[in-house]
């Protein structure tokens, strides 16, 4: 057997490069100058030394828990009280909150899910969860976190009303925020509704619906607040910068602001609600959200009071809204390659 031989060699003026073959391969090719004291002997001073190797590399997608508390460390970041139930049958409920109380379960309130996650501990007993929670759970990164903010365009329309009215309205910014009372009827089309500087407000028997709509709230006051004895059905948009997201909070907004969900017909939900800095807050003393393919709430706290049911479903096949509340994990790699070494012409015969 030949003993292996290992020279000494100074790589310089290295240059990388990656290129996407668009068929889940990328290429790598290292480029760069080989020194070393052997060739000097041998009159080759310098080497060009040329590598490539191409990396097969899949991504597989996992989606995010339908609930998703992001506050670190509070005492009240999951709060269910008062006859409240989460119905997640098919997907997780998650806490990043490292609290003793981070998720907390009481009076007669049940969390149901695939499976109960939580950074720090679950309160209120044993018969209050199902499964029984998994407490000492790594932080979840915000899923959404990398989805651009829409870009906000001037004001379409100022501190908008409709008062007893049945209408269809148009996508652009409501600067002053839109209020819809009195046994109203309004068909959102199809869009971006931009709330600036107001609330977006349902009350008093009013109906709101519409189909690839999303909603994104930026500047004072931009809050929802959905009242009692009022109807919310929407489903996200399929496409464009809010595909997939039903309620986009600006995460410059200030935190703990309450969006109030407290409708009493909120049975369709298909989509993402984002609230990054703001506390989801429903009494709505029904069923939310039970007729959507899916729905996820994102938001900084969670609190679900006064016998309100979240029911959440996991079937994204069902519709054409995506759900962009995913994480993305690395499987499989495969990797081949060659090294090219090029001798200057000058140099390529040796006596």
């Amino acid at each position: 057997m030949q003993p292996s031989r290992i020279y000494s060699a100074a790589f310089s003026n290295q240059s990388l490069t990656a290129k996407n073959n668009g068929d889940e391969t990328i290429t790598l090719t290292v480029s760069g100058k080989l020194d070393n004291m052997f060739m000097t002997v041998a009159n080759f001073p310098t080497m060009d030394l040329g590598v490539s190797s191409t990396a097969q590399y899949r991504l597989r997608k996992i989606n995010a828990p339908c609930v998703l508390a992001l506050h670190p460390s509070a005492s009240d970041a999951l709060v269910l009280d008062s006859n409240a139930k989460i119905n997640a049958a098919d997907c997780r409920v998650h806490s990043n909150s490292s609290s003793s109380r981070g998720i907390e379960a009481k009076s007669n309130s049940l969390v149901s899910a695939d499976s109960i996650c939580v950074v720090g501990s679950a309160a209120g007993g044993a018969s209050h969860y199902s499964p029984a929670p998994e407490v000492g759970c790594p932080v979840l990164a915000d899923p959404l976190a990398t989805v651009p903010a829409p870009v906000v365009p001037n004001c379409d329309f100022s501190n908008k009303v409709y008062d007893n009215k049945t209408v269809t309205i148009d996508p652009g910014v409501y600067c002053g925020g839109i209020s819809i009372l009195n046994n109203s009827v309004v068909t959102f089309r199809p869009g971006i509704y931009f709330v600036k500087d107001g609330k977006f407000f349902v009350d008093s028997n009013a109906k709101v619906q519409g189909d690839g709509v999303g909603s994104y709230l930026t500047g004072n006051n931009a809050t929802l607040h959905f009242t009692s004895n009022t109807r919310i059905d929407f489903t996200a948009p399929s496409t464009g910068a809010l595909a997939g997201i039903l309620f986009f909070e600006d995460r410059s907004a200030p935190v703990e602001r309450l969006h109030y969900f407290d409708s009493n017909s909120i049975t369709r939900e298909t989509g993402s609600m984002y609230l990054s800095r703001g506390i989801f807050s429903t009494d709505s003393n029904s069923t939310i959200a039970a007729n959507s393919a899916f729905t996820n709430v994102i938001a900084r706290k969670v609190w679900i009071k006064s016998n309100a049911s979240l029911t959440l479903n996991a079937d994204y096949g069902a519709t054409t809204v995506p759900n962009v509340a995913v994480y993305y994990e690395g499987v499989g790699s495969r990797m081949a390659g060659k090294v090219n070494l090029a001798l200057p012409m000058r140099n390529r015969r040796m006596t």
